[in-house]
């Protein structure tokens, strides 16, 4: 727990509400009144939030200069 309150700058308390939150949330395995060390990470990353829409973004097609060279090269890169 020091060492989480020093990395985080927080006391135990919020430390603690957040490690619940998280085993609340399936993101680790604790036991509240455990210590931290004791958590076990089931899921590593977040999960994509359904409020945002991502955009698939469909690649360009090779431009072609008059004489039929590839400009793509001086343009983009």
């Amino acid at each position: 727990m020091p060492e989480l309150q020093r990395l985080s700058g927080r006391l135990p308390v919020p430390i603690k509400e957040g490690l619940a939150l998280l085993a609340q949330e399936n993101y680790i395995q604790w036991v509240q009144g455990m210590p931290p060390e004791t958590a076990i990470i089931i899921e590593g990353w977040e999960r994509p939030d359904p409020r945002v829409k991502r955009h698939e973004v469909a690649p360009q097609g090779i431009q072609w200069g008059i004489d039929g060279s590839n400009i793509e090269y001086w343009t983009d890169y």
